[in-house]
């Protein structure tokens, strides 16, 4: 897969298929020469409007490939994700805030959080 910006890449995706299971993953892989410089890329999602909430739900449902050398900052809530801690992705904007999520409320990230 060829994405702008990015150089070209593996994507690995299982969903069980028992459906007791409902066990889904994926991950990306490079697969092709790393670039000399990144890219910055800025995504603003304004609050939920009552009046149209179709716009918040279409940004929160945005596809984002998130590297295993990238980063995010959440600047409004102080929320800083380095590179290299949660891998590489490809999921949607919703998909990654519950996954940063999930990480900061388990395992050590826990510990800090809980004193």
């Amino acid at each position: 897969t060829d994405i702008p910006y990015f150089r070209e890449l593996i994507i690995m995706a299982f969903d069980c298929p028992n459906e007791d299971c409902g066990y889904k993953t994926n991950e990306i892989k490079a697969g092709g020469a790393i670039p000399e410089m990144g890219k910055i890329m800025r995504l603003f999602v304004p609050a939920k409007d009552e009046a149209n909430p179709e716009e918040w739900v279409s940004d929160m449902k945005r596809d984002v490939v998130k590297s295993n050398s990238a980063g995010f900052t959440i600047p409004e809530l102080e929320i800083e994700v380095t590179q290299g801690s949660l891998g590489g992705m490809y999921t949607t904007v919703e998909g990654l805030l519950q996954l940063a999520k999930e990480s900061l409320f388990s395992g050590t990230a826990r510990d800090f959080a809980t004193g």
